[in-house]
């Protein structure tokens, strides 16, 4: 279980997360409860202010534990963010060929990570892309730095597609044959 102060900070990304969420159905539809940022600043807001006047409260444990319940749906990706970032790959094969993957990155960076890309066409030719996250960076801006490392090698190509769920489709002249990702901190792609 967490801490309090660690379900208040929990709390506070779920807060942006849900009101996001809320703003998202203006444009798409409308979202299930648009009350949650609502219902989640409330609460917080008493537990912040238990907290800060005291910590040794008997009823703030309870509390917190019930305001981290009704960050639903949002306190999975708020720890993800709290913790410090993390990330995933997905590598998609396009089609029965291997000649086309697409590839998608979701996360948070941070500074220093590094976003390993291995390719290999059927000419057993193995290229190494890698991207270094700096500040500011996020998934966006790291698959456009790797579209431009991946086009800058005669052997392989790269197109970043925008949209709900933005991804890099890779080829090869030659016919690709294997995408690997890897990671050297905590953000794999």
């Amino acid at each position: 279980m967490f801490s309090v102060p660690q379900i208040i900070n929990i709390a506070k990304a779920s807060l942006y997360l849900a009101s996001n969420d809320v703003q998202k159905g203006y444009l798409y539809s409308p979202r299930v409860i648009p009350e949650s940022p609502k219902m989640i600043y409330m609460e917080l807001k008493a537990v912040e202010w238990m907290y800060n006047l005291d910590p040794a409260n008997s009823s703030l444990t309870g509390t917190a534990n019930y305001l981290y319940s009704i960050c639903r749906g949002y306190n999975l990706e708020a720890q993800t963010i709290v913790s410090g970032g993390g990330g995933t790959l997905y590598i998609y094969q396009e089609d029965n060929l291997t000649t086309n993957y697409d590839l998608y990155l979701a996360g948070v960076p941070n500074i220093g990570d590094e976003v390993n890309v291995t390719m290999e066409d059927s000419l057993s030719t193995i290229s190494t892309f890698t991207y270094t996250a700096v500040s500011g960076d996020t998934a966006v801006t790291i698959m456009n730095n790797l579209v431009t490392l991946i086009n800058a090698s005669p052997d392989f190509n790269a197109i970043y597609t925008t949209g709900i769920h933005p991804f890099i489709s890779v080829q090869s002249n030659y016919g690709l044959t294997t995408v690997i990702g890897s990671s050297t901190i905590n953000y794999a792609f």
